[in-house]
C-alpha cells in the first residue's frame, strides 16, 4: 500500500497490526516491545496525516500513547483545549501553556505554569503564575515558604483566608492590617491585641467592646481622655458583674472632673458598695 501511495489503506492495515499486537501481549509488554509498538503507532499517525485524515491520525496517536505527536495534530485541527490536554499527558506543560495562551486562556495557562515552576522549586516564578491564575491560597503558601510575609498576607487575603492573612501581616510587621483581618472574622480579642501593637488605642478599645471586655475598653477610653466613650461603655456593665465596682469608680472620677458632682457621689457610693 505504501509503495502504491495508498496512504489511508496502509494506515488502516498498520492500525490492525497494532491492535493485534496489543491484544496478543496485553499490558505486560517488555520495554523493547513497547518501543517497537510506539514506532508503529507514530508511523500509522503519519500515514493518516499523509492521507489527509487528521482526525484518525490524532485518534491512533492518542490511543497509542504518543501524546505529544497527537497534540501537534490536534493543534493543526484547531482543537486547542485537546492539544493542551495531550501536551500535559505527554509531560510538556510549557507547551500546553503556550497553546492555551494562543487560545486566549491566560488564566488556565498561568495555572499550569505555576504548578510547573512549583514542582521545579522555582518559587518566585511559581508564585507569580499562581497569582495570575487566581490560585491565591497556593500563592500564599509559596510566599510564606519564601518568608515574604507581606505578599503572603495579600495572597491569603485575596483567597478569603482572613486568619492566615492576619498571621502573615502580623509576622510581617503590619499589625494594623492584621487587626483589620481579625475584625473581618470577628476575632475581636486578636484584633484588640494587634491594635495595641499598632498603637491605635481607640480601635483597640472598640475591639474590646465587641469582645465583651467593657471595663478594659472603658479604662482605655478614660486613659485617652475620651470621656464620652468611657461613660457610654462603662454604663453598660450590669450591677451583677464583678466589673461593676471598678467601673463605677472610674465613672465617679469622670463625673467629678466634669463637675457633675451628684452623679460622681452616686457612682463612688456604688463603687464602695
Amino acid at each position: 500500500f505504501i509503495r502504491c501511495q495508498s496512504w489511508k489503506e496502509a494506515a488502516d492495515a498498520l492500525e490492525a497490526v497494532i491492535l493485534e499486537e496489543r491484544t496478543r501481549t496485553g499490558t505486560g509488554q517488555n520495554p523493547q516491545h513497547a518501543r517497537e509498538l510506539q514506532t508503529l503507532v507514530l508511523q500509522a499517525g503519519k500515514l493518516y496525516d499523509q492521507a489527509g485524515d487528521l482526525e484518525r491520525a490524532e485518534v491512533v496517536l492518542e490511543k497509542g500513547g504518543c501524546h505529544v505527536a497527537a497534540a501537534e495534530v490536534a493543534l493543526r485541527r484547531g482543537r486547542f483545549a485537546k492539544a493542551a490536554e495531550l501536551f500535559l499527558e505527554g509531560n510538556q506543560p510549557v507547551r500546553a501553556a503556550e497553546v492555551l495562551q494562543q487560545n486566549g486562556e491566560e488564566q488556565a495557562a498561568a495555572r499550569i505554569l505555576g504548578e510547573y515552576h512549583r514542582g521545579r522549586g522555582s518559587d518566585q516564578e511559581a508564585a507569580h503564575y499562581l497569582e495570575g491564575a487566581g490560585e491565591f491560597f497556593a500563592a500564599g503558601d509559596v510566599h510564606r515558604r519564601l518568608e515574604d510575609f507581606m505578599r503572603a498576607g495579600q495572597a491569603y487575603e485575596k483567597a478569603g483566608d482572613r486568619a492566615q492573612a492576619a498571621d502573615m501581616y502580623r509576622v510581617g510587621g503590619n499589625a494594623a492590617r492584621a487587626a483589620a483581618n481579625w475584625e473581618k472574622i470577628e476575632r475581636w480579642e486578636d484584633a484588640a491585641a494587634c491594635w495595641e501593637e499598632a498603637g491605635d488605642a481607640r480601635r483597640r478599645a472598640a475591639a474590646l467592646v465587641k469582645a465583651g471586655r467593657l471595663l478594659d475598653a472603658g479604662e482605655i477610653y478614660h486613659g485617652e481622655g475620651l470621656e464620652e466613650d468611657a461613660i457610654k461603655v462603662l454604663q453598660q456593665i450590669p450591677a451583677s458583674s464583678p466589673d461593676f465596682a471598678p467601673a463605677s469608680a472610674i465613672l465617679g472620677g469622670v463625673f467629678q472632673n466634669r463637675g457633675q458632682l451628684g452623679l460622681a457621689v452616686m457612682k463612688l457610693r456604688e463603687a464602695i458598695g
